[in-house]
């Protein structure tokens, strides 16, 4: 399974564990929501740069800085924000509790956070997207082996 997948399955596992989504976490850019499955958290890759981490010659280390989109979604109404902030924060302290994802990256943070709004006009949802970049080490032909191990120790 490529280092991308597996960091976006582990962010998945981490917010799963914020209780006020219950089941209504979804890894997928796409997914039909309505009232009875909001509040909702999609989770997908968005991008990842490969460059070289080491001056040796093939094949050498390359760090892969990986880009997960969180998008969660509340119904939109006057007080939105008020709903969106307290479950951006539940999710950025899942998500901190472990930066390494299990010791699949160096490290994990917060890129950057957006509010959207959107949807039926008669039952708008509003969003908040977080961008959580992770860093991560593979050996030059294997993007499914993270090297690094809790600490960055590399195998």
């Amino acid at each position: 399974m490529h280092v991308r997948q597996q960091i976006r399955n582990a962010i998945t596992a981490k917010i799963k564990e914020v209780t006020e989504f219950g089941d209504n976490v979804f890894e997928s850019r796409v997914y039909p929501l309505n009232d009875s499955n909001i509040p909702a958290a999609l989770i997908f890759s968005e991008t990842e740069v490969v460059e070289s981490a080491t001056r040796q010659k093939r094949p050498g280390i390359q760090r892969r800085i990986i880009e997960t989109g969180v998008y969660l979604f509340a119904k939109a109404d006057y007080d939105l924000e008020d709903k969106l902030d307290p479950l951006a924060a539940k999710v950025e302290l899942a998500i901190f509790d472990d930066a390494t994802l299990g010791g699949i990256a160096e490290n994990t943070e917060l890129g950057d956070t957006s509010l959207l709004i959107g949807g039926d006009p008669d039952a708008p949802i509003g969003a908040a997207r977080l961008s959580f970049i992770s860093t991560v080490l593979t050996q030059q032909g294997d993007p499914e082996t993270p090297l690094q191990l809790n600490g960055g120790i590399f195998k």
